[in-house]
């Protein structure tokens, strides 16, 4: 291979459209690019994803003969690419709810079988991080939980689930990003504790998943300063090197978080720290939005390597644990037929296996009135934000599902309002004056911590009408609950996904009991 060849295995790209551009496929037959990502704006049904999959794959074997990793992040639940024509999987903090590590393994197995027929053979999942921070603004329900134990054993079973289905799984993000009050997309968070702490929690789910066989890590843009007091994780050799390397043993490929991210760009530059990330020991450098950043990154990637400051040798090294894992996950040859494979997605067993995975998460997390089930004779008013409160890590969407509707077909006589996330006042007053043609509400609150205005429409219900008739729903992180301690029956879905507002209807109206219990602590729960 020559040095250009061998630079571009170590590049992961992203692209905007849908198709294989001039400028996607110069990525790949001039730059010899190993790895494409696919996000939201790529993606629109999955014979596109598929015929997409196959010109990128046709166009890196015909230029090179090494087949492209070609990745995405379907975590689930509230980080899901593909929104329709594949199972829809429950997120991890539901999965976490749940409890049942069987069942992890067997969706992540449907989900990475989908994921392979549309071409696709990377997953950026799951993550590893323990959700011990209630502050968190970035991985929340992303996590398993705050049971180190626990994430460790869910994580390890998605794994399993992956590797069974032939897609390669991403641990992330090395060496945890859950105890962070700062999201990396925006600014570089710290974690303060020493080794010895890092190894009781933050690194438990880690070790477990290199044990039993994990074949990627994704480093997060966090600074460890009990670890480098100077660099965040992506950018350090004694993380990276150090500790992931030589202290725990891992031999597979590490692969950084999105160099773009703020934590890394604004304060390090993308293409300069692309350097330094190979030299602290990463082998992908994943670049997700900038044509000119992935060619400024292999540039200087390049120029390193001809000064001396990265020697060839050390590329070699990346280069080869990269093909090694292709060889080893069935990457090469790849599989591009489209014959048969559009039979293999949403099929009946996996939508039953998300659905019955999806009730078994939903949690109450009190119920001090025993308001649930909904009283059918009785108005039902569901107040519900009319789009997502999104982290760095999500793409915006509005959301079209109605939790109205999904309760309606339970014969309840329902009046929905949708209102903004953050409510203006005008929306607060129209939410009081409908409320008094509804004996009962329904009122569903989206990180309602960071929203001030939401507590407050809590709190004007609740002098209206006391407590006695407002049921309320954490529709995301379930610190909600803490929050509005006022409320006296609180529900946790941990997304608002279409599949579980279907599961909060099936238990407010009765129809199934909630089995699903707190993945995280609530103070005073």
């Amino acid at each position: 291979m020559t040095l250009a060849q061998k630079l571009g295995q170590m590049v992961m790209c992203g692209f905007h459209g849908e198709t294989c551009d001039e400028q996607l496929r110069a990525l790949i037959t001039r730059q010899h690019v190993g790895g494409i990502i696919y996000f939201t704006r790529n993606v629109v049904e999955p014979k596109q994803i598929h015929e997409l999959s196959s010109a990128l794959q046709q166009a890196a074997i015909a230029t090179n003969g090494i087949p492209l990793l070609i990745a995405t992040d379907q975590e689930g639940g509230m980080v899901t690419r593909i929104k329709s024509g594949v199972t829809p999987i429950p997120g991890q903090m539901a999965l976490g709810a749940a409890g049942d590590e069987h069942a992890v393994r067997q969706l992540a197995c449907i989900s990475g079988g989908e994921l392979r027929h549309l071409g696709i053979n990377m997953n950026l999942a799951p993550c590893l991080d323990i959700q011990n921070n209630p502050r968190n603004p970035v991985i929340g329900v992303r996590s398993y939980g705050s049971d180190p134990h626990r994430v460790a054993r869910m994580g390890a079973a998605a794994i399993e689930g992956y590797q069974e289905a032939g897609i390669v799984p991403v641990i992330k993000h090395f060496p945890g990003h859950g105890d962070t009050s700062v999201d990396s997309h925006l600014a570089v968070p710290s974690i303060p504790h020493d080794l010895a702490r890092l190894r009781e929690r933050e690194l438990v789910p880690f070790v477990e998943a290199i044990t039993c066989g994990a074949d990627v890590v994704m480093t997060a843009h966090v600074l460890f300063s009990a670890i480098d007091d100077t660099l965040p994780a992506t950018l350090s050799k004694p993380v990276l090197t150090g500790l992931l390397r030589e202290q725990l043993g891992f031999e597979g490929v590490i692969m950084t978080d999105c160099m773009e991210m703020k934590a890394i760009a604004d304060t390090f530059g993308t293409e300069q720290a692309a350097v330094m990330a190979v030299e602290a020991g990463a082998d992908i450098i994943l670049i997700s939005h900038t044509y000119a950043a992935q060619l400024g990154a292999l540039r200087a990637l390049h120029e390193a390597v001809e000064a001396g400051v990265l020697t060839e040798e050390r590329i070699d090294r990346s280069v080869s644990r990269i093909l090694h894992m292709k060889k080893k996950r069935g990457v090469m040859p790849p599989s591009l037929s489209w014959v048969g494979s559009q039979e293999q997605l949403e099929r009946p067993e996996a939508i039953a296996c998300a659905k019955a995975l999806s009730a078994k998460s939903i949690t109450v997390v009190r119920d001090e009135a025993r308001l649930i089930p909904l009283q059918k004779e009785e108005n039902v008013l569901v107040i519900y934000p009319k789009s997502a409160v999104t982290t760095g890590a999500d793409e915006r969407i509005e959301t079209t599902q109605s939790l109205g509707e999904q309760l309606a077909r339970y014969g309840y006589r329902v009046i929905e309002m949708r209102i903004d996330a953050n409510p203006t006042l005008a929306e607060m007053e129209a939410v009081l004056a409908k409320s008094k043609e509804a004996e009962q509400l329904v009122v569903a609150t989206y990180n309602a911590q960071n929203y001030p205005a939401q507590l407050e429409l809590l709190q004007l219900l609740t002098t209206l009408h006391g407590t006695k008739s407002l049921v309320a729903v954490a529709l995301r992180n379930p610190y909600d609950a803490t929050a509005a301690k006022q409320i006296g029956t609180y529900v946790a879905t941990y997304e608002s996904s279409p599949l579980a507002l279907e599961s909060l209807a099936s238990v407010l109206a009765g129809e199934q009991e909630s089995v699903g219990t707190l993945p995280v602590l609530l103070e005073g729960n």
